[in-house]
């Protein structure tokens, strides 16, 4: 199915849900229509994963100063066959931070965010700087906190009013557990909810992962194996996303990005430095140097210096002239 083709039928089932809801509630929709509301919430959470899965969107991804965060960037363009980008409070300031989020966000209709770290951990022990939650602040963008729930029961609800209110705008909107099963998923989102509720928090609980092969991948000391080092890779993907089809309240989460504001920045152009020549810069690119954050590569051409890869296998010296 084509992009506009998989859009018109997510809207279509969304518009049935719509048109069901100015009729009877949501309660009354899941508890005496739950047969066929079910049905169409598996047909909604089913459409809007094969629409993102092809929908033309920039995964940014949230870098922090470690290397190591390098590899799930390459996964991230072998799954949705895009480059991610790169979000980094480190080397720029917030101005030109909303300056690079807008650039590669042009043309969306959704962007997805992805946190490294914990959210707080910034570029010193004692700092949030540079951190998960400065982005998001920066950028003004609504969180879903991913949590480890496996083993947790209501020390869960210790650990979430510490992460929500450790800052005043912490902007936690949703709420996905990890590592839990399907059978302790509904008391755990209720006691969750109802808790936060009590202490003024209206926090979401939007869905679970479960533990499951699927999620599992290879790894080694220098970090994740790399893409094509995994057999059936592909296949593997598709059984993440048909399981999280189910275990994830996509409706919710959507409604939560909606909530995102607009955005006001000004625009920051790099500045030139007049030279008597252009500088060519040598890039090796092959196995073993795959990976580079691609707003670099373009700050560098917009300064004006010409990029030359070559292969750093058996030493293979770079172009003459190159830097």
């Amino acid at each position: 199915m084509e992009r506009d083709e998989l859009r018109t039928t997510l809207v279509n089932h969304l518009e049935t849900l719509r048109r069901n809801l100015q009729v009877v509630s949501m309660e009354v929709l899941k508890t005496k229509y739950k047969k066929p509301f079910d049905a169409l919430r598996q047909d909604i959470c089913k459409a809007a994963t094969a629409y993102t899965r092809f929908l033309v969107f920039d995964g940014m991804r949230i870098k922090h100063k470690y290397f190591d965060e390098a590899v799930p960037y390459i996964f991230h363009r072998e799954v949705l066959g895009i480059d991610s980008e790169n979000l980094d409070l480190y080397f720029c300031d917030r101005e030109r931070l909303k300056e690079r989020f807008m650039h590669h966000a042009e043309g969306a209709e959704l962007v997805v965010t992805e946190g490294v770290m914990g959210y707080y951990d910034g570029i010193s022990l004692d700092s949030d700087q540079a951190s998960t939650y400065d982005v998001a602040r920066t950028l003004g963008l609504p969180v879903i906190l991913v949590v480890p729930a496996r083993g947790m029961a209501s020390t869960i609800l210790a650990v979430l009013k510490g992460m929500i209110e450790y800052r005043n705008d912490s902007n936690i909107r949703g709420i996905i557990l990890n590592r839990i099963s399907p059978m302790l998923y509904p008391k755990m989102k209720k006691m969750i909810e109802e808790g936060l509720q009590t202490m003024g928090f209206q926090v979401q609980v939007v869905g679970y992962v479960p533990e499951e092969d699927a999620f599992h991948l290879e790894s080694r000391h220098l970090g994740l194996m790399l893409p094509e080092e995994i057999g059936n890779l592909g296949k593997q993907i598709d059984r993440a996303a048909e399981i999280l089809t189910e275990t994830l309240d996509m409706e919710s989460v959507l409604k939560i990005a909606w909530e995102a504001k607009e955005m006001e920045y000004h625009p920051v152009k790099a500045k030139q430095e007049a030279a008597g020549r252009k500088v060519r810069i040598g890039v090796a690119r092959d196995l073993a140097f795959c990976f580079y954050y691609k707003d670099n590569m373009e700050l560098l051409k917009e300064l004006g210096c010409e990029i030359i890869p070559f292969t750093g296998r058996g030493f293979s010296p770079p172009a003459p002239g190159a830097a």
